[in-house]
């Protein structure tokens, strides 16, 4: 494939000088930044603009947040309390920040101010080693419910011990293919003396109410599926 000769455009702070190599399909060009040092970039990222520098933009910013006080200030779950003293790197001053569940952290101002959402650990993270998705923790907080709990082999998304029974947020990305592995997962869970409740939905979550009512019908039938309106949507 014949390269498109790039040579004297301009990309953010970088002028393209010359044509260095190429390595499969990407084509690597010289350019000399704003600041007077140059650098070798990949076509492709110039073109879509992920490198606009030699690296001299980044540590600007960087520099400008540093000198931006963000006490008080709230990023997603968190609000950031004080600065720490410490400074990680390029990613700048270390804030102490407390999240909405009352757990404190501390976190990069560059991370704070970046298109990310931040939580605390407990919030964010995971439960038995598992990633926890943000349905899951909806479902485990109105039903007093637990997290990855494992049951024989598997870990069911929310368990109700007192219930015996399972809660499974079958979100569609990671569930519109994978029916006859649900169904296995399903048989043996309910080998293990549990009852299960599957919740198919692209985003939507069902009231207390309905839950509650699928429990109880799980208690007789096993299984009890809850397809919510926008699981077939395209």
């Amino acid at each position: 494939m014949a390269r498109i000769d790039i040579t004297g455009q301009r990309f953010g702070r970088l002028v393209v000088s010359r044509f260095v190599y190429r390595k499969g399909s990407n084509a690597y060009w010289e350019c000399c930044c704003d600041c007077g040092k140059n650098s070798v970039v990949r076509s492709a990222h110039l073109r879509s603009g992920k490198i606009v520098s030699c690296g001299c933009y980044r540590l600007s910013q960087v520099h400008k947040s540093n000198s931006k006080d963000i006490s008080g200030q709230r990023f997603g779950s968190l609000i950031a309390i004080k600065w720490t003293r410490k400074v990680n790197g390029h990613q700048g001053r270390v804030w102490l920040c407390q999240c909405d569940c009352g757990e404190t952290r501390e976190v990069p101002i560059s991370k704070l101010t970046g298109k990310r959402v931040y939580q605390c650990l407990s919030c964010s993270g995971s439960a038995n080693g598992i990633k926890t998705s943000e349905q899951q923790r909806w479902l485990a907080k109105i039903t007093n419910g637990i997290l990855n709990y494992k049951i024989g082999r598997f870990y069911a998304d929310v368990a109700l011990l007192e219930q015996r029974t399972v809660i499974e947020y079958d979100g569609w990305y990671w569930h519109k293919d994978k029916k006859e592995q649900d169904r296995l997962r399903t048989q043996e869970i309910i080998k293990e003396g549990w009852s299960v409740v599957h919740i198919k939905s692209r985003r939507e979550l069902p009231s207390l109410e309905l839950i509650c009512s699928a429990i109880e019908l799980a208690k007789r039938q096993h299984c009890v599926n809850i397809v919510m309106a926008d699981w077939n949507n395209k």
